[in-house]
């Protein structure tokens, strides 16, 4: 077999014009018997460095650019969900801790549950926990709740005649506390004598 730069020599005349031909990606040469001579390394050859690219590269080129595209595209979708997760998560607490305040609120007997929720989340911002809070406001505002009812005490019917009105006033205004019953009680025994 002959080499490359014979094979060359027919088509451009020496071995040094054959080399250069080679270097400069000349054609391929007619070989003697009229066939055509593809020179390894030079154009046509397939892989030679300046060959075009081939159509199979193009594609896979683009499909490697559209998967970028995807991945920045996935990335900024994924912080716009984490962003909102966590936006969730803080209202989520907000909301739980919201509960908690108006349930012990209800436990202590809160009678304006507004204003002492309110009350309870200066004292929160403070560093104070829920239970604490309440209990600085029942004490620092007593009248936002009801009054405490102390014991109950079991009194026995009397087997005589049902209980007059004074009466029944006096009982409503010491089981209760209210300062109402205590006003109403109090007309009932005056107008009573």
């Amino acid at each position: 077999m002959e080499s490359t730069a014979e094979l060359l020599t027919g088509c451009a005349g020496d071995a040094g014009q054959a080399q250069q031909a080679v270097t400069e990606g000349a054609p391929a040469c007619p070989a003697p018997g009229g066939e055509e001579v593809v020179i390894p390394g030079g154009p046509g050859a397939p892989d030679a460095p300046g060959a075009a690219p081939e159509p199979a590269d193009d594609a896979w080129r683009e499909r490697a650019e559209a998967a970028e595209t995807n991945v920045a595209a996935m990335g900024d979708r994924l912080q716009a969900v984490e962003s909102a997760a966590s936006d969730l998560r803080r209202m989520l607490g907000q909301s739980e801790q919201s509960r908690q305040i108006d349930r012990e609120l209800l436990i202590a007997g809160v009678v304006d549950l507004d204003g002492a929720r309110r009350l309870v989340d200066e004292r929160l911002a403070g560093g104070a926990t829920v239970l604490e809070a309440v209990a600085r406001v029942r004490e620092r505002r007593p009248l936002l709740f009801a009054p405490r009812v102390r014991g109950v005490r079991a009194t026995a019917m009397p087997a005589g005649p049902a209980p007059s009105a004074v009466d029944e006033a006096a009982n409503d205004a010491r089981e209760s506390g209210d300062r109402r019953l205590v006003l109403r009680y109090l007309r009932a025994r005056r107008g009573e004598r």
